[in-house]
């Protein structure tokens, strides 16, 4: 996922410290599941634009804390216009 990051071009510096946003990244279970691959220096399995919109739904802006910045059951607004993530975890 880290390559999809730099490949996607979505994301100038996700280190800075005036990056507030959270990435979440599948494990690669997801992506197998998803018939994505993502391995290596190949990102061969997406477009560009898929892998921009990929990148996009992983990232919920303005909110640089987990699990402190998220409540439980609760969905996002992502980078990709129209696209939300529903929070689920224990902790």
């Amino acid at each position: 996922m880290c390559d999809a990051l730099k490949k996607s071009g979505i994301l100038k510096d996700p280190s800075s410290p005036a990056f507030a946003n959270t990435i979440f990244i599948p494990g690669p279970k997801a992506f197998q599941k998803a018939g994505i691959q993502l391995s290596g220096s190949s990102s061969s399995s997406l477009s560009q634009q898929q892998l921009s919109e990929l990148v996009q739904y992983h990232v919920v802006p303005g909110v640089h804390a987990f699990p402190d910045g998220f409540q439980a059951g609760a969905s996002y607004a992502t980078m990709l216009p129209g696209a939300s993530l529903k929070i689920e975890y224990d902790g």
